[in-house]
């Protein structure tokens, strides 16, 4: 279940096996909806660690060559992460400070050319 509505928390801390959430490119956000997480599993009498938790995060790889149409500032939802291999891998990895069992990582655009570029990522991660 991925929704933060006090309903859905309560049915999600009663019933799930896992909450999910999508384009959180934002920690502290992140960090915010697994309080409310780990608050509805405490009220419905479940222990919030057998709760496995997935966030989706967009990752931009345009980077300065997007053809921008909309505003960023119109966007209501945090903008993709971007930037070099070294600051991807540091925004990816400040991931770490929450209870996130699985990073689901969308490359925008999704192309084989924005596969490869994400290699260089993967690498710099294993190390």
């Amino acid at each position: 279940i991925g929704s933060s509505s006090p309903r859905m928390m309560g049915l999600m801390a009663t019933y799930a096996d896992a909450w999910n959430r999508d384009r959180i490119n934002d920690v502290e956000t992140l960090l915010d909806l697994e309080a409310q997480v780990d608050a509805a599993c405490i009220a419905a009498g479940r222990d919030p660690a057998t709760l496995g938790r997935t966030v989706g995060i967009q990752v931009d790889m345009l980077n300065d060559q997007r053809d921008e149409k909309i505003p960023r500032q119109w966007i209501k939802h945090p903008w993709p992460l971007t930037g070099s291999p070294d600051e991807l891998v540091e925004q990816i990895r400040a991931y770490t400070r929450s209870r996130c069992d699985h990073l689901v990582i969308w490359l925008d655009p999704v192309t084989p050319t924005a596969v490869e570029s994400f290699a260089p990522v993967l690498e710099l991660l294993d190390r």
